[in-house]
């Protein structure tokens, strides 16, 4: 568990959040987001999640 790439660790942090986040615009406010607008929704903020936990720290393992 110790060797897990942090883009790993973001990605999977992202994904959580991601369902969380679209959990509670459809709850809070009442939407119903089509699947293709939260396979958007998902994918851009894992994508983000991935790239802050992944490429701005240093990752010993690129060097």
């Amino acid at each position: 568990m110790r060797d897990v790439s942090p883009k790993v660790t973001g990605a999977t942090i992202g994904a959580a959040l991601t369902t969380l986040v679209l959990y509670a615009i459809e709850t809070i406010w009442h939407v119903d987001l089509p699947a293709s607008v939260e396979g958007a929704i998902l994918t851009l903020l894992v994508a983000l999640v991935t790239f802050v936990a992944g490429y701005l720290p240093e990752d010993p393992k690129r060097r």
